[in-house]
Formats: C-alpha cells, structure tokens, sequence
C-alpha cells in the first residue's frame, strides 16, 4: 500500500512537470514568434521611410552607488623600471579632495641616466584607481595606477619632454615623513 502510494505521488508529480513544462515552453516560443514579427515589422517600416532615421538612448540600469575613492593623499616614492634606461626613482605628492586631486598635486620622476621629470599634476581617484595628467604645449606625462597591499603601482607615459618619449612602471610606498616629495 505504502508503495502504491509513493508510486501514484511520483507519476502525479511527473505528469505536472511535464505539463507545467510544455505549457512554458509554448509561451517562450509565442514570445520569440511574436518578438520576430516585431521586428520585422520594424524593418519594413524602415525600408517605405527610408529618409526618417529616429535614434534613441538604450535604457541603463540603476547604477548603484559609487564606491567611496582611495585615500591617496600624501607623499608617495620608490622605484620605477623605465622601458629606456631601466631602473630610477619617483614619487607623487597627493593633495586630495575627494575624487579630485588639487593643483598642487605634484610628481617626479629622476631617470638612471640623469635626466628627471617634474611637475603640477592634475586628475582624479575613482574607487581604487587614480589617473594624473601633466599637458602643455612641450611635454606630456601620464601616471594610472592603483593601490596594491597599501602600496601605489602602476604605469607612467612620458611624450615629447625634452625630446624624451618613454614609458614604465612605478611601485611606490607611503612617505609619512614627506621627505622625498620636497
């Protein structure tokens, strides 16, 4: 009896998933039927206007809030390897507001074949990364990096500064005694 029983509520619930089944998948197929005719319907409208293009924006997703930026403010040095004369020293001075860095942002870099690299930066933090900028008619530099186990790396581009175009890897730690950033 007891079998019977099991047997008679198994073969119930296999016909109600079978049936709960194809009733789904008959809609997913209407959808799909219906979505292409949709669209054809679109496209034949389009061709008779041919001359009356509409653009419209996708619609975007909520996004969710913004993750609070590194605090990178401070005096920040060590080493860089740069693609042309291999290993030398830099550091970034951060004045920090927010997202934005200050104009008094400063960086450096000093190469091993003597020649450096400094000056204002500008940019901006996001929630672990930041980017700086030095632009003017003669010289460009660019950091992007991160923060790594409390410590800055990342990349630099240097184009056009005296003649000089190169570019490396910096890893930079935490100078509380601001020391190298004067």
């Amino acid at each position: 009896m007891k079998q019977s029983r099991r047997f008679l509520a198994l073969a119930s619930a296999t016909v109600l998933f079978s049936a709960l089944s194809l009733v789904l998948a008959n809609g997913l197929a209407r959808a799909q039927q219906d979505g292409a005719a949709q669209s054809d319907s679109s496209a034949a409208q389009q061709d008779q206007n041919s001359n009356d293009w509409t653009f419209s924006q996708p619609q975007t997703a909520a996004q969710p809030d913004k993750a609070q930026p590194i605090d990178v403010a401070g005096c920040w040095s060590g080493t860089i390897d740069d693609d042309e004369t291999g290993p030398g020293t830099g550091h970034l001075l951060f004045v920090q507001k927010n997202r934005k860095l200050l104009h008094s942002t400063t960086g450096g870099l000093d190469f091993s074949d003597g020649a450096t690299a400094s000056g204002k930066l500008s940019g901006r933090v996001s929630g672990a990364s930041f980017v700086l900028n030095h632009h003017n008619n003669t010289c460009r530099i660019t950091f992007r990096g991160s923060s790594v186990d409390g410590d800055l790396v990342g990349t630099y581009i240097v184009r056009r500064c005296s003649k000089i175009t190169t570019g490396g890897t910096f890893n930079f730690s935490f100078d509380s005694s601001n020391s190298s950033c004067q």
